[in-house]
């Protein structure tokens, strides 16, 4: 409880917490001290109003809906064109983040219906990139309710997927 309020002070300070820095620090606990400090920030943009904390550049931030490997997928809201748009915090403090803005980049560039947009990148206090938001269930969550999907369907993702693909393949 100790290491983690010593997190929550330096966050609360305006420092900026690397992930990696935590695991790598406190190796047997790493993952549990991030949970609970993702608890923590998760109850704090619940009760925290303050556009100040919880914005990234012209973006509102609403609520957290995903994390992956890559790092951890906010609902926002472009205050300027008043629009909703999906908002990825990249993970680490710049280490391989040249690879991530030149797939950014590319992805810009394609228009199909299968691939999600992208309307900008934000390079402020780490690298942000903001995506159309696609309002739906989550394969994870349609297999967690119904169980594994049948032939018929596991096809027609797949050929969705497989278009996509084959469109940026060949568009590049």
């Amino acid at each position: 409880d100790e290491l983690v309020a010593a997190y929550v002070d330096r966050l609360n300070a305006g420092e900026r917490i690397d992930p990696g820095g935590i695991l790598g620090d406190h190796p047997a606990i790493g993952t549990e001290v991030l949970r609970r400090l993702e608890a923590f920030l998760d109850l704090a943009s619940a009760i925290d109003d303050s556009p100040s904390l919880n914005a990234i550049g012209d973006y509102r931030l609403l609520r957290r809906i995903g994390r992956g490997g890559m790092g951890v997928v906010y609902e926002a809201t472009d205050l300027a064109l008043k629009r909703r748009g999906a908002l990825k915090q990249v993970r680490g403090q710049g280490t391989g983040h040249e690879g991530v803005l030149n797939e950014a980049r590319m992805v810009a560039q394609l228009k199909h219906q299968n691939l999600v947009h992208i309307f900008s990148i934000i390079q402020e206090n780490g690298l942000y990139l903001v995506f159309e938001l696609v309002e739906g269930e989550t394969l994870d969550g349609i297999l967690n309710r119904r169980g594994p999907l049948g032939v018929e369907e596991i096809r027609r993702v797949l050929a969705g997927v497989g278009a996509a693909v084959d469109y940026a393949h060949y568009r590049r």
